[in-house]
């Protein structure tokens, strides 16, 4: 919980091992576009959500975060819920992410 009572949720762009972009169905490499375009499925969730939630949407791949800065930040942060965006071709390694969360979680 935050200061005013609301609940936190991430909205995660999970990182992976090269850059990509996901959006809505598709993924594909960050080298296919120009610049770098960010998750706006998760902005536009967080949009909605903020009405109730305090929101905090982490993009990996933006950031060059790995799974341990990752960590780093969820043990500091402590959100209450955790939505992952993830796409077909990312799914393995965006589950070791969540896994990596979930471990975390129940520390």
């Amino acid at each position: 919980m935050t200061k005013n009572n609301k609940k936190s949720i991430w909205l995660l762009n999970p990182p992976f091992r090269e850059g990509v972009f996901r959006e809505g169905r598709c993924q594909q490499p960050v080298e296919s576009f120009q610049t770098s375009y960010p998750p706006l499925t998760l902005a536009y969730m967080a949009a909605i959500l903020r009405k109730k939630y305090h929101v905090k949407i982490l993009d990996c791949i933006a950031y060059n975060l790995n799974n341990d800065k990752l960590n780093k930040i969820y043990l500091n942060d402590k959100p209450d819920r955790v939505i992952v965006a993830i796409s077909t071709p990312t799914i393995q390694y965006d589950m070791v992410t969540i896994n990596h969360l979930n471990k975390s979680y129940k520390s």
